[in-house]
């Protein structure tokens, strides 16, 4: 059985773009994906709406330990099509995602270069308009405290690009927090200095989050 993994890139849209070259029609698609029956379902899908096309290529990345990957040509000459897609998805260190570039063919040959070239410049343009996530295993944390240090705490945290996600207001000030799991001891301990260990903790859950990039890591 494979493992997810704790920490990765992806993509959270489902962008398209189209790409002209020498009269062949490329369209290269991106998806966020989660296991290999969704991918072929997805394919076998774009290939019933595109069933006149040349050419369905395709390269995915799992985030699962051990990664998988998989790239394929559809009839274009071998290597010129699937892992040039794949390079780019690597080179942008993206996981759980599927591109395919569907070629219509104008009747000019491209060659071998040309054709890795159009298919590099498919992926990448399709990538241009993707909303990229970082996605990552957090710890749900509630922490209780005097209202004493609400506003200061809250002050603090917010250097450290944090803010919690849940705040309520009872004879004490409750509040969650969604914290990276190897920041947690961290956090703790800035919970206990701030509040000069008038605080109590709790763990919720652990569980894997998608965030904004920006709004993904802790700032120490």
């Amino acid at each position: 059985m494979t493992n997810k993994l704790k920490k990765y890139s992806t993509i959270s849209n489902n962008p398209e773009i189209e790409y002209i070259v020498n009269k062949s029609r490329f369209i290269a698609r991106a998806y966020p994906v989660s296991n290999p029956e969704e991918i072929e379902e997805i394919i076998q899908s774009v290939r019933k709406e595109h069933y006149k096309a040349n050419h369905v290529c395709s390269a995915y990345i799992l985030a699962q330990e051990p990664v998988k990957l998989k790239y394929s040509d559809d009839g274009e000459p071998s290597g010129t099509a699937g892992r040039p897609i794949l390079n780019v998805i690597e080179k942008q260190e993206l996981t759980d995602i599927l591109i395919l570039v569907i070629r219509y063919f104008g009747g000019i040959k491209l060659g071998k270069g040309g054709l890795v070239r159009a298919y590099t410049e498919s992926a990448s343009r399709v990538l241009e308009e993707a909303t990229k996530v970082w996605v990552q295993e957090y710890c749900i944390i509630e922490i209780e405290t005097e209202y004493s240090f609400y506003q200061g705490l809250k002050l603090e945290l917010a250097k450290h690009n944090i803010k919690p996600e849940k705040e309520e207001f009872l004879d004490i000030v409750r509040l969650r927090f969604e914290i990276p799991v190897e920041e947690t001891d961290w956090f703790i301990n800035f919970i206990e200095d701030y509040t000069n260990n008038n605080y109590l903790d709790e763990i919720i859950e652990t569980k894997l989050l998608e965030k904004k990039f920006n709004e993904a890591h802790i700032i120490k």
